[in-house]
């Protein structure tokens, strides 16, 4: 697994012969060296479609952890979505739908980070392809993260406590998942060094219109 993180994480920099091939499921977007006064924007279109043996990879990946919270998880799909049902059963079956240009690869170098937003979808699922590091290594970045902040009720909603600083930033290793709800505010750190990879997929479900 490992070893497929590493060529997924560096595959945008290959290219393929893309013709006969099916469109790619996967773009990289890339965030890195901010033009001043400009914030990336959520949502971004993706800067290029990944090669189709990396698509391929990327899209196996997705796959194999959507089983993997299942088997941690077993109830979680049931509880969000009803039915019986898993996060595999219904990605195969097509019945997720996803964020604006996603699934994708986003790819922060040093300058690159995510301003805090919501996904405001179900779940969103973030598989660092490339680990915290000094940077200098193949596959490591230096700086970087996922900020969170805390939250406090007011008026009977929740509302992030802004800060100079987040309250928690995490960091873990390529292969180690995040998973987290849609309303939870989370932000991309800026890169000091190296190549950020993460794999991004936020998703619900879309059910498909009744043939009656």
């Amino acid at each position: 697994a490992r070893e497929e993180n590493t060529q997924v994480g560096a595959a945008f920099l290959q290219t393929d012969d893309m013709e006969g091939r099916p469109p790619p499921v996967f773009g990289v977007r890339l965030y890195g060296n901010p033009i001043k006064g400009q914030v990336p924007a959520r949502g971004r279109a993706c800067v290029v479609d990944f090669p189709g043996a990396a698509d391929a990879l990327a899209q196996t990946l997705l796959a194999r952890t959507m089983a993997l919270i299942d088997a941690e998880f077993p109830t979680l799909a049931a509880d969000l979505f009803g039915g019986d049902t898993t996060l595999k059963a219904l990605h195969d079956a097509g019945e997720l739908e996803y964020s604006y240009k996603e699934p994708a690869i986003n790819v922060y170098t040093p300058g690159g980070e995510f301003v805090p937003h919501k996904d405001l979808q179900s779940l969103t699922l973030l598989l660092p392809l490339s680990s915290p590091g000094d940077g200098a290594d193949v596959g490591s970045y230096r700086g970087g993260g996922t900020g969170f902040w805390h939250h406090r009720r007011r008026e009977g909603r929740s509302v992030a406590l802004k800060a100079e600083t987040v309250a928690t930033i995490l960091r873990p290793q390529a292969g180690t998942a995040m998973l987290f709800g849609g309303q939870v505010e989370h932000a991309g750190i800026a890169v000091e060094a190296g190549r950020r990879v993460m794999l991004v997929a936020s998703f619900t479900r879309n059910i498909p219109p009744s043939k009656s």
